[in-house]
């Protein structure tokens, strides 16, 4: 089943008229500049990534990676530059992780104190609950029932105790594990939305760092000091608002479902495999070489959900209105990564499973999607051009690049704009042809398409069987109306279809005559047949010494292969008088 990441209304959602109207952008665009004049990274998209978490509403996002290599003074510089607080706000709080700290410690606690002394029951609700910035710091440490407390924080922005709720406001969560020290709770781990990988800093992050502390100004131990508050939370929920106004049109939607299902694509559907169980089908799957075989747990929904939101994200920290397919392709790798486990023979070759998906999608993009080789040659991938007919088949608009696709490689479609043929074509793609394989992903969005299509294929397939059945009883229709009604199923999505296509074909048997040459006395009868039927001596010879492979005219179509010739008649009644003069030889 196609358990699309989106709901299809969102997926095939029409262009918003109101867009986004990049409210402070100029203040956001300050702050980067600030921000990374004092955390160093040669990592354009790692920058992006930890940005963007800004720009999203209670967007959560973990960070891991080895001490010192500046988790916490990242997260501190964006305390730092969003503090121009409001009245009652508590704008940055943190907790870190501990075995022996409780939920009381870390989240609400009794004041015993007062219950004892005056019998009123008071609650101390520690700051990282209201905080407008939520740190916590090494979350891996904590306790399962404190990881719990904190899933409920994160995702319902609540937290029950003593049979009260508290509820947060909107928010920018930070998270940071240390990888050395174990893992979280997958439960917990899937909420965030995405998740990075920060390593050292390379030589040349060192001297700018160095530059910064002890050569730009006079000593400074801590850069973050150094900076000014830019933005309050209030100008923030304006932004906020503002980026869910970017629009995600439907094919870039389409083409992020696709990019996000090559990770969970697979023959045996690896979200019903439990632990244990089926560890040896890659080997003998056709399939072997895809992702699906390298990924002992896929991604849930929930990464699809995340890509969109950073995607939009991205496209207005850059001053697009529209998401594109780059803002897809850049997030999907920081949106899987947690979300995966690899199997054992892969995580001993890669670095990190960042580092592998990042290199999974840049691998998609070149072999199946769209790849300029050294020369300049544009290699169309199989994903270009089942998004374009998919497209077509939903009835949906399709951008300049795959309007180029389409007209490139199925101009019978770009010019009819011919949904069930288009769906047709897509089946071709989606299960191979030839020595096609087909593709496991474009399966899905078939699948998807086909669902979509059932409606229409019904309809027509209701007419096409009455005419159907007058043809198959009766004797006067014409072979030119048989052949038309067959590609006209052809077309059509259904097993019942085929099954009327296969009555039809057994029709077409009624008008067909075939004549193997091998018969004493079937080349004579033949040659003397084609001058009865007015075809030119030249034509007849040119045929009779395989010159020619087809003879035509408005009531024969007479073809050879391989020594056998096949005759079709315009009508029944012509074929079977052509029988009766061929008589004993077609018998034989």
């Amino acid at each position: 089943m196609f358990a699309v990441g989106l709901k299809m209304s969102l997926l095939i959602q029409q262009f918003r008229k109101e867009k986004p109207k990049f409210i402070y952008h100029d203040k956001i665009k300050k702050l980067y500049e600030e921000i990374f004049s004092r955390w160093y990274s040669d990592d354009q998209d790692l920058k992006d990534i930890l940005f963007t978490s800004i720009l999203v509403r209670d967007s959560k996002i973990l960070l891991v990676g080895p001490p010192e290599a500046g988790k916490t003074t990242y997260i501190r510089l964006i305390a730092r530059a969003l503090s121009k607080q409001e009245d009652g706000e508590i704008i940055y709080a943190k907790v870190t992780g501990a075995p022996e700290k409780t939920l009381q410690r870390v989240l609400i606690s009794t004041n015993i104190t007062k219950l004892i002394r005056e019998g009123k029951e008071e609650f101390i609700v520690r700051p990282i609950v209201f905080a407008r910035i939520k740190f916590i710091n090494e979350i891996n440490r904590f306790s399962k029932a404190v990881q719990d407390a904190l899933l409920s924080l994160l995702e319902e922005k609540e937290v029950e105790y003593g049979g009260k709720i508290f509820r947060t406001p909107n928010y920018i969560a930070f998270a940071d594990m240390n990888p050395y020290r174990g893992d979280i709770d997958k439960a917990l781990k899937t909420r965030f939305l995405v998740s990075v990988y920060i390593p050292f800093i390379g030589m040349r992050g060192t001297v700018s760092v160095m530059d910064q502390m002890f050569y730009q100004r006079r000593e400074v131990r801590d850069l973050v000091q150094t900076l000014d508050p830019l933005l309050s939370f209030k100008e923030l929920e304006e932004v906020w608002s503002d980026v869910t106004l970017v629009n995600l049109p439907p094919h870039v939607a389409l083409f992020a479902t696709m990019l996000l299902w090559a990770f969970r694509a697979c023959v045996y559907d690896k979200s019903k495999i439990m632990p244990g169980y089926l560890r040896l089908v890659c080997a003998k799957c056709p399939y072997a070489n895809e992702l699906c075989s390298q990924i002992a747990e896929i991604p849930g929904e929930r990464a699809m959900i995340a890509s969109v939101i950073y995607a939009k994200a991205r496209a207005w920290f850059y001053g697009r209105d529209e998401v594109t397919y780059d803002d897809i392709k850049w997030v999907i790798p920081w949106a899987v990564a947690h979300r995966i486990e690899l199997v054992p023979s892969v995580k001993s070759e890669v670095q990190n499973p960042w580092e592998w998906s990042k290199k999974s999608v840049e691998n998609l993009i070149r072999t199946k999607w769209y790849y300029v080789d050294e020369d300049g040659t544009e290699l169309y991938g199989i994903w270009a051009k089942g998004l374009a007919l998919a497209l077509v088949a939903m009835g949906l608009d399709l951008d300049d690049f795959l309007e180029k696709v389409l007209s490139m490689f199925y101009k019978d479609v770009y010019e009819s704009r011919d949904r069930l043929k288009a769906a047709n074509y897509l089946k071709k793609l989606a299960f191979g042809f030839g020595d096609e394989r087909g593709d496991l992903v474009l399966q899905q969005l078939y699948k998807l398409v086909r669902d979509q299509l059932l409606p229409i294929s019904e309809g027509i397939f209701r007419k096409l069987k009455k005419k159907a059945g007058k043809i198959i009883s009766g004797e006067d229709a014409k072979l030119s109306d048989v052949l038309s009604l067959i590609d006209e199923l052809d077309n059509l999505l259904l097993d019942e279809a085929v099954k009327l296509k296969e009555s039809l074909l057994r029709k077409v048997e009624e008008y067909t005559i075939r004549l193997p040459l091998s018969t004493p006395g079937a080349t004579e009868k033949l040659a003397e047949i084609l001058e009865e039927e007015k075809f030119s001596e030249a034509d007849i010879l040119r045929f009779m010494n395989s010159r020619r492979a087809t003879l035509k005219n408005d009531e024969l179509t007479i073809t050879m292969r391989g020594g056998t010739v096949t005759i079709r008649a315009s009508t029944i009644q012509k074929a079977n008088a052509l029988r009766n003069k061929l008589g004993k030889i077609i018998n034989n």
